[in-house]
């Protein structure tokens, strides 16, 4: 049965609120939703295709935004049986043509940032990086291009994939500056990333930026708060939240390409700097 319009419920779908990000974007779309006298419920534990579908029609909710999961055929052949519209934010995986998905300018802002750092004089930029969501993958994309575009290359030393949290970047980051050739500096594709970064170097005595430059990616609150503050790419995770809500609540009559890409820039704080003429090493244990 096809969920009547006037219904004022929109249902989130997250994993987790483990990161700033989620937390952000709850609350940017608690705003949006605000604006147009709607509520929101929020559901952050795994949810299988026919769990989605009967819990949309049991809260006989309005819409779907799901950010950051896996949306399989199954899962939007759920819905659209519902008669849900359904926006995903941040998908993990790419989708299938035509689902309606929001991100932002991923590569893009990434590349600007390593442009940023090449500007500055530095040559040997270290990544660290995740390969398990979308995003995180197009903004390697974009960092590994910069490079490219100024005959530059990342050696496996200093090029790291893993989880993201403050705890896993900082064993990466002790890692490449144990590399012979350490970086002078680091991009890590989140802000969590970032600030991991930032606290394993204060912990080895390694100063930023005199001595490695870092570089983050989303411009949360706590990056204008960390120390030093965190030059880093913005993303308009708020107005993310707001297009996708306009999304689901005023399909278009001819659907744009997908996804749709909001713009992101380099917001340039106090963790970038030129490089050292020589990078220090850290105590050995």
């Amino acid at each position: 049965m096809p969920v009547p319009t006037g219904s004022r419920l929109i249902d989130v779908v997250l994993p987790d609120l483990h990161s700033g990000w989620a937390n952000r974007l709850v609350f940017g779309l608690e705003l949006a939703a605000r604006e147009h006298d709607l509520s929101i419920s929020l559901t952050t534990a795994p949810v299988q295709p026919t769990e989605l579908s009967a819990m949309v029609k049991t809260r006989r909710s309005r819409a779907v935004v799901a950010a950051m999961i896996s949306m399989s055929t199954s899962d939007i052949e759920s819905l659209r049986t519902a008669h849900v519209p359904h926006v995903v934010i941040d998908p993990t995986e790419p989708l299938a043509p035509g689902v309606p998905s929001i991100t932002a300018t991923n590569a893009e802002g990434c590349a600007e940032a390593t442009e940023h750092l090449v500007a500055l004089g530095h040559r040997r930029i270290g990544l660290i990086g995740n390969d398990e969501v979308l995003a995180t993958r197009e903004r390697e994309q974009g960092f590994r291009a910069a490079l490219a575009a100024s005959g530059l290359t990342v050696p496996d030393a200093l090029l790291s994939h893993t989880q993201i949290s403050h705890a896993a970047a900082e064993r990466a980051f002790e890692r490449m500056m144990a590399a012979p050739e350490p970086p002078t500096a680091v991009v890590a594709v989140t802000d969590q990333m970032a600030i991991g970064v930032l606290v394993a170097a204060r912990r080895l005595g390694i100063s930023v930026p005199d001595d490695v430059s870092v570089v983050g990616f989303d411009d949360l609150p706590e990056a204008d708060r960390s120390v030093p503050r965190l030059t880093t790419v913005h993303q308009p995770i708020t107005d993310i939240a707001a297009e996708a809500l306009r999304m689901v609540l005023e399909p278009p009559d001819e659907p744009p390409g997908f996804p749709i890409r909001c713009p992101t820039h380099l917001v340039v704080r106090d963790s970038s700097a030129s490089p050292p003429i020589s990078v220090p090493r850290p105590p050995r244990p």
